[in-house]
């Protein structure tokens, strides 16, 4: 317990006084806890402004830049259906050695290899379609050497009728 000079009538009062006994004006004493508090904080804030002000910025991207990521893109793109290209004709030979005849090509928005299937396919039964279809799942997964490649089988009408739900996953077949 100390004595504190008043702030409105500079008397002596007790530290522990909640106002000052002459004129009345609270005792606003601020503990050491929230000093040191606004000081970290202080310091903190100089210190992020401090190294805003000093880190260097770099420009915005010039419209040459942008082109040419632009070109790196597309270049990707094409080399990755190139690739996709040499496999379907790979995979296509490998039909060709079990003597089947379908239809194929690669839908380059999805990057998914389509199955184009005869009527026979209908007529045959679902655990056979289903065979099938993971078959040539794993040729295509295995000519490709990405565990997450996709198939669609469709028909002659568009339909899909099977194909494979997703990375790792088996095919599936429409059970109609």
């Amino acid at each position: 317990m100390s004595l504190i000079k008043c702030k409105e009538c500079q008397k002596e009062f007790s530290s522990n006084a909640k106002a000052c006994p002459n004129c009345g004006a609270p005792n606003k004493k601020t503990s050491g806890c929230a000093m040191l508090f606004l000081i970290l904080f202080g310091t903190i804030v100089v210190v992020v402004v401090y190294i805003n002000s000093t880190t260097p910025k770099s420009p915005p991207p010039t419209a040459s830049q942008i082109t040419e990521k632009q070109k790196v893109d597309e270049e990707a793109k094409k080399q990755e259906l190139a690739k996709l290209q040499a496999n379907l004709i790979e995979f296509k030979k490998g039909l060709q050695s079990y003597n089947l005849d379908y239809q194929c090509h690669i839908d380059e928005r999805s990057k998914r290899l389509v199955i184009i299937v005869d009527n026979s396919w209908h007529s045959q039964h679902y655990q056979n379609r289903l065979q099938a279809a993971q078959n040539l799942l794993k040729v295509w997964t295995k000519i490709t050497s990405d565990p997450y490649a996709k198939i669609e089988i469709t028909d002659f009408n568009g339909n899909t009728v099977g194909g494979s739900h997703g990375a790792l996953s088996g095919a599936w077949v429409n059970k109609e």
